[in-house]
């Protein structure tokens, strides 16, 4: 059965009724700042069984599921995803 996130993930990405431009991911991101990073769907280039990958200034990172905070819709602030 598939995750919550990875089902919401795909969803973003191939729901052509969704523009994946409005869509913020926060997850935790050792190392920098408060150990958080909020990235927009747009970056989004692979989500598999455990983890997403994501580019950024031409580096590929990959972050496993269980590391999304929150999913939220940009466009009307709606929070789709927030991790208990």
């Amino acid at each position: 059965m598939p995750s919550k996130i990875r089902s919401l993930l795909n969803k973003i990405k191939w729901d052509p009724q969704l523009k994946r431009k409005d869509f913020l991911l926060t997850f935790i991101h050792r190392g920098i700042p408060r150990n958080r990073k909020t990235i927009e769907s747009k970056q989004l280039i692979d989500i598999t069984q455990n983890f997403f990958s994501y580019k950024d200034n031409g580096t590929i990172t990959h972050i496993p599921f269980h590391r999304i905070i929150e999913i939220k819709n940009k466009k009307t602030n709606e929070i789709i995803y927030l991790k208990k």
